[in-house]
């Protein structure tokens, strides 16, 4: 199995980035900077970026999407810009997370022990914005989500309009034991989660893009990806270096994201249980490898009062990207009672 064709990718990635704009924001004193038009060189050193419909400037509601672990906002360009395309009176804005993406916000991976630098960041952007926010994240974005959210919750509930996770990384009881432990001994962790030794050792340059591009053809992984959901990885997560091309997220993040997962989250959004009125969809893989397991679907059933609960049968933890247009159909039905409820007016 094989990626889509160079060409058609190359293709789709003009087309996002012809479509989407990207905003840079000084958050690093937790400031409500103005956002400001793409330069032309390199953003300066601690900013956040984000890309969004300029077209929407104004409006009421603004769509906050948070991506994974290695991957870029623009990676769910489709499915931002389908529950935009719905509804005109909502503002998407992709979010590029600390040391991922565009974002030049500093992050020193050895001293990385939790998410909340992440979140922080997060906060100091949805400040800045006026209206209702709805939130939507995939596996580490998605806990950031949930985080904001209730915090949001606990303060201003009429912020929120609505909650979308997918994939959320909420282990088992069992893995959340042995990950506990981990956090105390790294040695342990490296054995326990399987991911942070291929991260650490990920390729993090090449000569040219077509090496780069030639590098991804058949990896199982890209193959399985959504063209789209491929091209607007590329778009922002490959980046220009005195090497030729580059990660935009180094190894080093990616493997310290693994090493230290954020482990107490659940536990404290279930004590506060502000967010529990939220209108919540939850989307999960039932493959192997899916980071949400029966038992904690069933304590989301149990928590949250106006759940939407999708569970695909041949999906995994991409399940973002590996089944986009499902997806779509699913959030849209979602976001349109939402609609009939006046709370996306």
């Amino acid at each position: 199995m094989t990626l889509t064709s160079q060409s058609y990718i190359e293709t789709r990635i003009e087309a996002i980035l012809d479509r989407w704009e990207g905003r840079w924001f000084d958050i690093s004193q937790a400031q409500r900077g103005e956002p400001a038009p793409a330069p032309s060189e390199e953003p300066m050193p601690e900013r956040l970026h984000a890309m969004t419909l300029p077209e929407r400037d104004g409006a009421r509601h603004h769509l906050i999407v948070t991506h994974g672990n290695g991957m870029t906002g623009a990676t769910h360009a489709n499915l931002a810009r389908a529950l935009a395309d719905a509804n005109p009176n909502i503002q998407p804005w992709l979010i590029d997370t600390r040391g991922h993406g565009r974002s030049t916000l500093s992050l020193d991976p050895g001293k990385l022990r939790d998410y909340r630098r992440y979140s922080a960041d997060l906060k100091s952007f949805c400040q800045g914005l006026e209206g209702q926010l709805h939130f939507m994240g995939h596996s580490m974005g998605a806990l950031l989500a949930l985080r904001e959210a209730s915090d949001l919750c606990a303060k201003t509930p009429e912020r929120v309009g609505s909650l979308m996770l997918l994939e959320p990384t909420l282990l088992s009881r069992f893995y959340y034991a042995a990950a506990t432990l981990g956090h105390y001994f790294p040695a342990l962790m490296r054995r326990i989660n399987p991911l942070i030794k291929p991260a650490a050792r990920r390729r993090p340059s090449w000569e040219t893009w077509d090496e780069m591009f030639a590098s991804y053809e058949d990896k199982e992984l890209f193959a399985a990806f959504d063209p789209d959901s491929f091209a607007g990885y590329l778009a922002t997560g490959i980046k220009a270096s005195q090497f030729g091309v580059a990660l935009s997220c180094a190894p080093a993040v990616e493997a310290a994201n693994f090493q230290w997962l954020e482990l107490d989250l659940w536990g404290q959004v279930k004590r506060r249980r502000s967010i529990r009125d939220v209108p919540t969809f939850l989307a999960y893989g039932k493959l192997a490898g899916s980071t949400l397991q029966g038992s904690r679907v069933q304590e989301l059933k149990a928590f949250f009062r106006n759940l939407t609960v999708l569970g695909v049968e041949d999906a995994d933890h991409f399940l973002p990207m590996t089944h986009v247009d499902l997806l779509q159909q699913d959030l849209l039905r979602f976001y349109s009672g939402l609609s009939e409820q006046g709370s996306t007016d």
